[in-house]
Protein backbone atom coordinates (compact mmCIF):
# COMPACT_ATOMS: atom_id res chain seq x y z
CA UNK A 1 0.00 0.00 0.00
CA UNK A 2 2.83 2.60 0.75
CA UNK A 3 4.17 1.55 -2.51
CA UNK A 4 1.35 2.26 -4.28
CA UNK A 5 0.71 5.79 -2.74
CA UNK A 6 4.55 6.41 -3.01
CA UNK A 7 3.78 6.14 -6.95
CA UNK A 8 0.75 7.56 -7.55
CA UNK A 9 2.88 10.80 -5.42
CA UNK A 10 4.92 10.36 -8.01
CA UNK A 11 3.16 10.15 -10.96
CA UNK A 12 1.40 13.43 -9.75
CA UNK A 13 4.25 15.39 -9.16
CA UNK A 14 5.80 14.52 -12.70
CA UNK A 15 2.58 15.43 -13.95
CA UNK A 16 2.52 18.96 -11.72
CA UNK A 17 6.36 19.93 -13.11
CA UNK A 18 5.28 19.31 -16.69
CA UNK A 19 2.02 20.74 -17.02
CA UNK A 20 4.11 24.10 -14.79
CA UNK A 21 7.04 23.83 -17.49
CA UNK A 22 4.68 24.34 -20.78
CA UNK A 23 2.54 27.20 -19.21
CA UNK A 24 5.67 28.86 -18.12
CA UNK A 25 5.71 31.30 -21.08
CA UNK A 26 1.87 32.50 -20.13
CA UNK A 27 1.57 31.92 -16.75
CA UNK A 28 -0.08 34.41 -14.36
CA UNK A 29 2.13 35.17 -11.43
CA UNK A 30 -0.09 37.11 -9.71
CA UNK A 31 0.43 41.09 -9.37
CA UNK A 32 -0.46 42.99 -12.37
CA UNK A 33 -2.36 42.55 -15.74
CA UNK A 34 -1.09 40.67 -18.07
CA UNK A 35 1.83 42.70 -20.98
CA UNK A 36 2.14 41.06 -24.37
CA UNK A 37 5.42 41.95 -26.08
CA UNK A 38 6.04 44.57 -28.99
CA UNK A 39 8.68 42.46 -30.60
CA UNK A 40 10.49 45.54 -30.95
CA UNK A 41 13.76 44.55 -29.13
CA UNK A 42 15.71 47.82 -27.82
CA UNK A 43 19.06 47.46 -25.15
CA UNK A 44 18.73 50.03 -21.62
CA UNK A 45 21.50 50.27 -19.52
CA UNK A 46 19.95 50.70 -15.87
CA UNK A 47 21.82 53.61 -13.79
CA UNK A 48 23.19 52.02 -10.12
CA UNK A 49 25.43 52.94 -7.72
CA UNK A 50 24.82 50.28 -5.21
CA UNK A 51 26.88 47.36 -4.32
CA UNK A 52 25.32 44.36 -4.37
CA UNK A 53 26.28 40.31 -4.15
CA UNK A 54 23.51 38.46 -4.23
CA UNK A 55 20.87 37.93 -7.26
CA UNK A 56 17.31 37.63 -6.62
CA UNK A 57 15.33 37.06 -9.43
CA UNK A 58 11.45 36.07 -10.31
CA UNK A 59 8.49 35.72 -12.96
CA UNK A 60 10.01 34.13 -15.62
CA UNK A 61 12.88 36.65 -16.79
CA UNK A 62 15.90 35.74 -17.70
CA UNK A 63 19.45 36.42 -16.53
CA UNK A 64 22.67 36.37 -17.96
CA UNK A 65 25.21 36.79 -15.03
CA UNK A 66 28.71 37.37 -15.47
CA UNK A 67 32.18 37.99 -12.89
CA UNK A 68 33.99 40.72 -14.02
CA UNK A 69 35.73 43.46 -12.66
CA UNK A 70 32.63 45.63 -14.04
CA UNK A 71 29.87 46.15 -12.50
CA UNK A 72 26.50 46.58 -14.78
CA UNK A 73 23.18 45.81 -15.35
CA UNK A 74 21.15 45.72 -19.12
CA UNK A 75 17.86 45.08 -19.96
CA UNK A 76 17.30 43.54 -23.23
CA UNK A 77 13.43 43.46 -23.99
CA UNK A 78 10.57 44.46 -26.32
CA UNK A 79 10.61 47.97 -25.71
CA UNK A 80 6.98 48.05 -24.47
CA UNK A 81 8.42 45.64 -21.02
CA UNK A 82 11.52 47.77 -20.14
CA UNK A 83 9.20 50.18 -17.57
CA UNK A 84 7.73 46.83 -16.83
CA UNK A 85 11.02 45.10 -15.44
CA UNK A 86 12.48 46.15 -12.36
CA UNK A 87 16.00 46.13 -11.34
CA UNK A 88 16.58 47.09 -7.57
CA UNK A 89 19.45 47.17 -5.23
CA UNK A 90 18.04 46.34 -1.22
CA UNK A 91 20.32 45.58 1.54
CA UNK A 92 22.98 44.01 -0.79
CA UNK A 93 20.72 42.30 -3.28
CA UNK A 94 19.93 42.99 -6.74
CA UNK A 95 16.09 41.53 -7.14
CA UNK A 96 15.10 41.10 -10.96
CA UNK A 97 11.35 41.15 -11.79
CA UNK A 98 8.46 42.37 -13.14
CA UNK A 99 5.10 44.26 -12.17
CA UNK A 100 2.85 42.78 -15.02
CA UNK A 101 2.99 38.96 -16.46
CA UNK A 102 4.49 39.01 -19.82
CA UNK A 103 3.30 37.24 -22.61
CA UNK A 104 4.81 36.17 -25.72
CA UNK A 105 7.67 38.69 -25.54
CA UNK A 106 10.53 38.43 -27.93
CA UNK A 107 13.11 39.20 -25.37
CA UNK A 108 13.14 39.50 -21.45
CA UNK A 109 16.71 39.25 -20.46
CA UNK A 110 19.00 40.84 -17.63
CA UNK A 111 22.47 40.97 -18.16
CA UNK A 112 24.33 41.56 -15.45
CA UNK A 113 27.86 41.89 -14.50
CA UNK A 114 29.65 41.99 -11.16
CA UNK A 115 32.95 41.11 -9.08
CA UNK A 116 31.49 39.05 -5.73
CA UNK A 117 28.99 36.78 -6.39
CA UNK A 118 27.39 35.40 -3.12
CA UNK A 119 24.00 34.12 -3.67
CA UNK A 120 21.97 33.37 -6.08
CA UNK A 121 18.14 32.44 -6.20
CA UNK A 122 15.57 31.74 -8.95
CA UNK A 123 11.79 31.79 -8.70
CA UNK A 124 8.80 31.59 -10.25
CA UNK A 125 10.10 30.29 -13.49
CA UNK A 126 13.00 32.33 -13.80
CA UNK A 127 16.00 30.98 -15.39
CA UNK A 128 19.83 32.13 -14.55
CA UNK A 129 22.55 31.65 -16.27
CA UNK A 130 26.40 32.41 -15.24
CA UNK A 131 28.43 32.49 -18.44
CA UNK A 132 31.79 32.00 -16.66
CA UNK A 133 33.04 30.26 -13.59
CA UNK A 134 32.17 31.69 -10.12
CA UNK A 135 35.52 32.26 -7.91
CA UNK A 136 34.59 32.79 -4.31
CA UNK A 137 34.84 31.08 -1.01
CA UNK A 138 31.23 30.52 -0.38
CA UNK A 139 28.25 30.13 -2.54
CA UNK A 140 24.94 29.67 -2.17
CA UNK A 141 21.90 29.16 -4.85
CA UNK A 142 18.49 28.49 -4.89
CA UNK A 143 15.59 27.31 -6.93
CA UNK A 144 12.16 26.66 -6.56
CA UNK A 145 8.07 27.17 -8.33
CA UNK A 146 9.80 25.89 -12.14
CA UNK A 147 12.90 28.20 -12.05
CA UNK A 148 16.71 26.78 -13.15
CA UNK A 149 20.31 28.11 -12.30
CA UNK A 150 23.07 26.97 -14.65
CA UNK A 151 26.68 27.63 -13.33
CA UNK A 152 30.43 26.43 -12.33
CA UNK A 153 31.62 27.25 -9.29
CA UNK A 154 35.28 26.94 -7.57
CA UNK A 155 35.63 27.71 -3.80
CA UNK A 156 35.54 26.54 -0.31
CA UNK A 157 32.29 25.94 0.20
CA UNK A 158 28.75 25.44 -1.82
CA UNK A 159 25.16 25.05 -0.66
CA UNK A 160 21.94 24.31 -3.33
CA UNK A 161 18.51 23.85 -2.89
CA UNK A 162 16.09 22.81 -4.81
CA UNK A 163 11.98 22.86 -4.82
CA UNK A 164 8.89 22.68 -6.56
CA UNK A 165 9.90 21.43 -9.58
CA UNK A 166 13.04 23.99 -9.64
CA UNK A 167 15.77 22.76 -11.31
CA UNK A 168 20.21 23.62 -10.58
CA UNK A 169 23.16 22.06 -12.38
CA UNK A 170 26.22 23.10 -11.14
CA UNK A 171 29.89 21.99 -11.97
CA UNK A 172 33.04 23.15 -10.77
CA UNK A 173 35.03 22.27 -7.53
CA UNK A 174 34.20 23.12 -3.96
CA UNK A 175 36.13 21.81 -0.69
CA UNK A 176 32.44 21.30 0.84
CA UNK A 177 28.96 20.93 -0.40
CA UNK A 178 25.59 20.88 1.00
CA UNK A 179 22.56 19.69 -1.47
CA UNK A 180 19.14 19.57 -0.75
CA UNK A 181 16.34 18.58 -3.33
CA UNK A 182 12.50 18.40 -2.63
CA UNK A 183 9.09 18.73 -3.95
CA UNK A 184 9.60 16.77 -7.45
CA UNK A 185 12.98 19.48 -8.13
CA UNK A 186 16.16 18.06 -9.80
CA UNK A 187 20.39 19.07 -8.54
CA UNK A 188 22.21 18.13 -11.03
CA UNK A 189 25.98 18.35 -9.23
CA UNK A 190 27.37 15.24 -11.71
CA UNK A 191 30.25 17.46 -12.46
CA UNK A 192 30.94 19.44 -9.38
CA UNK A 193 33.86 17.54 -8.11
CA UNK A 194 33.59 18.01 -4.23
CA UNK A 195 35.89 16.25 -0.67
CA UNK A 196 32.66 16.06 1.10
CA UNK A 197 28.96 16.22 0.43
CA UNK A 198 25.98 16.76 2.37
CA UNK A 199 22.51 15.51 0.59
CA UNK A 200 19.13 14.99 1.36
CA UNK A 201 16.16 14.36 -1.19
CA UNK A 202 12.85 14.23 -0.40
CA UNK A 203 9.21 14.04 -2.17
CA UNK A 204 9.98 12.38 -5.35
CA UNK A 205 12.95 14.82 -6.11
CA UNK A 206 16.91 14.08 -7.50
CA UNK A 207 20.28 14.56 -6.88
CA UNK A 208 23.16 13.67 -9.23
CA UNK A 209 26.90 14.04 -7.04
CA UNK A 210 30.39 13.34 -7.14
CA UNK A 211 31.93 12.94 -4.32
CA UNK A 212 35.78 12.73 -3.71
CA UNK A 213 35.90 12.01 -0.01
CA UNK A 214 32.95 11.58 2.12
CA UNK A 215 29.29 11.62 1.91
CA UNK A 216 26.73 11.75 4.19
CA UNK A 217 22.97 10.93 1.94
CA UNK A 218 19.56 11.00 3.11
CA UNK A 219 16.35 10.05 0.99
CA UNK A 220 12.96 9.86 1.98
CA UNK A 221 9.49 10.03 0.79
CA UNK A 222 10.29 8.86 -3.40
CA UNK A 223 13.57 11.24 -3.28
CA UNK A 224 16.68 9.88 -5.06
CA UNK A 225 20.31 10.52 -4.77
CA UNK A 226 22.77 9.15 -7.16
CA UNK A 227 26.58 9.06 -6.54
CA UNK A 228 29.01 8.69 -9.48
CA UNK A 229 32.08 8.47 -8.18
CA UNK A 230 32.80 6.10 -5.10
CA UNK A 231 34.21 8.22 -1.94
CA UNK A 232 38.11 7.78 -0.82
CA UNK A 233 37.01 7.34 2.77
CA UNK A 234 33.45 7.24 4.51
CA UNK A 235 29.77 6.76 2.68
CA UNK A 236 26.61 7.16 5.46
CA UNK A 237 23.08 6.08 3.51
CA UNK A 238 19.58 6.46 5.45
CA UNK A 239 16.96 6.00 3.25
CA UNK A 240 13.37 5.22 4.24
CA UNK A 241 9.62 5.45 2.80
CA UNK A 242 10.62 4.59 -0.96
CA UNK A 243 14.06 7.12 -1.05
CA UNK A 244 16.81 5.31 -2.65
CA UNK A 245 20.76 6.37 -2.62
CA UNK A 246 22.74 4.10 -5.81
CA UNK A 247 26.14 4.25 -7.06
CA UNK A 248 26.28 4.78 -10.89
Amino acid sequence: MVKFILYITKFIITAAIALLFASCDNVNFGGGPSVKGDGNVVTENRNNNTEFTSIEASRALEVEIEQSNQNSITVVADKNLQNHITTQVENGVLKITTDVNIKDAESKKVIVKMPRIEALQASSAARIVVKNTIRANDLSLSSSSASAIEASFEGESLSAETSSAGNITISGKALKFEANSSSGSILNAEKLLANDITADASSGSGIDIHPLANLEARASSGGRITYHNKPKNNIVKKSSSGGSINEE
